[in-house]
């Protein structure tokens, strides 16, 4: 037997070990600590399961811990919109993992390697990086792993629809549509911040954003063209409005969509079009 310290004795070397196994040098904090944990008539093996508890719930797996992170969102109220699209992106990305490796076994170079693997681009990316730091912070992995991606610039320079582009778009609007075409060509908003018209305030020839349908979360004001006030009273609340956007850039039959193209043609001088004498039916050029 090897003794450290007064009192304190540990097991020395199985029977069966090499007789030139070094033993284990303890310093005198060492040996003050283990003497504590059997005065308490515990186990070193107590302990560290104890600690394993605490800090490493080793057990978990990466579906557990997926339900757990789901649910959890659903309780700080996150809207179902969101919720839908975290579950597809970390239900696809559990595709490229192994499935023998439990979430406290995947290292950053397997999830860096399942995230190229599934193709994930960068809205994918910062999903599973909300995932992962969440996964870390309930002590579900015993070290964080950090997602990086590359930023997304478009190519060249930016582009926005032509005249002729705006006016077929709005030649074949429905008329219950033409509020919401309005809001996402003239005024610049995401069809995600439109669909939520509840939020939307329309007023003294501006719009404010309310936070609740900002993506940033920020309210902001913006004040639309002359001629526009009679845009703004057809906004009423639609269902499927992004699908029923895709539909209406199809049936324009517009063959070049640059990326954020309706966005970036509101800053454009193309909106002003729609300042024109007064349309019959939708033809509003």
């Amino acid at each position: 037997m090897a003794l450290w310290g007064s009192g304190v004795r540990l097991p020395s070397a199985p029977p069966n070990s090499s007789s030139r196994t070094v033993a284990p040098v303890l310093n005198s904090q060492d040996i003050q600590i283990i003497q504590d944990v059997w005065d308490h008539n515990l186990s070193l093996v107590q302990v560290w399961s104890c600690y394993k508890q605490l800090h490493i719930n080793d057990s978990c797996t990466y579906e557990q811990a997926l339900k757990a992170f789901l649910e959890d969102l659903a309780h700080r109220n996150k809207t179902k919109r969101y919720i839908d699209e975290m579950r597809y992106v970390l239900a696809r990305l559990q595709h490229y993992l192994p499935g023998h490796l439990k979430l406290p076994e995947i290292t950053t170079k397997t999830m860096w390697s399942a995230l190229e693997s599934a193709g994930m681009g960068e809205t994918g990316r910062r999903k599973a990086a909300v995932f992962l730091n969440w996964a870390y912070h309930q002590r579900m992995m015993p070290v964080p792993i950090k997602v990086h991606g590359k930023p997304s610039y478009p190519r060249g320079e930016i582009q926005t629809l032509s005249n002729r582009d705006v006016a077929s778009l709005i030649r074949v609007c429905p008329e219950d549509l033409l509020g919401h075409l309005w809001l996402c060509l003239c005024m610049g908003l995401r069809v995600a911040e439109a669909v939520r018209s509840e939020d939307l305030i329309m007023r003294d020839g501006h719009l404010i954003v309310g936070a609740k349908a900002a993506k940033t979360k920020t309210r902001r004001v913006i004040q639309w063209l002359p001629g526009h006030d009679r845009f703004a009273s057809q906004v009423t609340p639609q269902v499927n409005l992004r699908r029923r956007m895709t539909a209406l850039k199809s049936q324009a039959a517009i063959k070049h969509w640059p990326r954020n193209a309706m966005r970036h043609t509101a800053a454009s001088p193309a909106p002003s079009i729609l300042a024109s004498p007064p349309h019959q039916g939708t033809r509003i050029y």
